[in-house]
């Protein structure tokens, strides 16, 4: 498994609990803390990742919230029962309420499954929190969950090394390298694949967001409106504020201007934030690709590779589910003795 993010690393998970005899690495030249998945507020809801079918952004995101609910709720399966105390750690339990200016995003596919999805049409309801009025304004809110990173990788890590799965930190710098006949390459490396495999319908969306200790904030807040874009995501030990995305841009570079833009975007929502203190600033690159999440097997002269990448802004979202199509189709490969 090439690939140490939450994608990767859920990846590695399951395919050892079905499979537990069999030989597996995680390959990766970054892990926890130094992923891009470690930047990642971890709050569940498909975002950014418009070209995946809704059917399928259905099917895999609702398998992680399912994930998190069980183990929130103290209830977990066998799969996962190992290791699910100390997931606990980094799971947390939210609502939270998006206003947008577009009635066409309400009541998505996935609506249907979550706890507690209601759509509020009452300008009055979301200015009276705090959100500016306009003209086309609508609302909805759910139940939801953040599970973070960089507090679970580490989890399933220590499970990964201790049940014989090496970590392996080194760069893959082409899959030609690591493809052999009698061995399964599963390819989990996101934007990596660009350069990895040359897929040209990989692209980044910055994001630029800011860490900071707000007390008396847990409840998830996001302005979806174009102009007036913000969000506000509390962490165990923070809040994640954003953000400033921009299309295209491989750079992770801070820029102070868009500090300003973030803190001012988000205390107008939420007056806390004027006195809160600054943890952090960092951008991140989500895994965008034109065509959406590439998961299916690929058969090459060389060897064959299952490719689960380009899951945009849902990495979190869809990881659980996603690993468990990989599993399915290595399942597959072994009854029909293709490997």
């Amino acid at each position: 498994v090439i690939g140490a993010g939450i994608i990767g690393t859920t990846t590695a998970y399951r395919l050892k609990k079905r499979f537990p005899d069999l030989e597996i690495s995680l390959v990766a030249d970054l892990f926890s803390p130094n992923t891009t998945s470690d930047l990642a507020a971890g709050w569940w809801e498909p975002h950014l990742d418009p070209d995946t079918p809704a059917h399928l952004v259905e099917k895999w995101s609702i398998q992680t919230y399912n994930l998190l609910l069980s183990i929130w709720r103290s209830s977990p399966d066998q799969e996962i029962h190992d290791i699910a105390n100390d997931l606990k750690q980094g799971i947390s339990l939210t609502t939270g309420t998006c206003v947008d200016s577009s009635e066409s995003d309400l009541n998505p596919s996935w609506s249907r499954q979550v706890i507690n999805y209601a759509v509020h049409t009452q300008p009055t309801d979301m200015t009276r929190l705090g959100f500016s009025e306009s003209a086309s304004m609508f609302a909805y809110s759910f139940l939801s969950f953040t599970m973070e990173p960089r507090i679970v990788l580490p989890v399933f890590y220590r499970w990964l090394e201790k049940h014989g799965v090496q970590l392996q930190e080194r760069k893959v710098l082409d899959l030609r390298e690591v493809l052999r006949p009698e061995e399964l390459v599963v390819n989990c490396t996101g934007l990596g694949a660009a350069e990895l495999d040359g897929d040209t319908a990989l692209y980044p969306i910055s994001g630029h967001v800011v860490r900071a200790k707000i007390s008396g904030l847990n409840h998830c807040l996001a302005d979806n409106r174009e102009e007036t874009w913000a969000y506000l995501i509390p962490n165990r030990e923070c809040t994640v504020l954003g953000s400033v995305d921009t299309k295209e841009n491989w750079s992770t570079t801070v820029i102070h201007e868009n500090t300003e833009k973030i803190l001012k975007s988000c205390q107008a929502i939420c007056p806390l934030v004027k006195e809160a203190e600054m943890v952090s600033e960092l951008v991140g690159l989500r895994p965008c690709r034109r065509g959406g999440v590439r998961l299916h097997l690929e058969t090459r002269p060389r060897g064959k590779v299952i490719h689960n990448y380009g899951h945009g802004g849902s990495g979190v979202t869809l990881s659980w589910g996603c690993a468990g199509e990989v599993v399915d189709i290595l399942h597959q490969l072994l009854e029909s003795q293709q490997i």
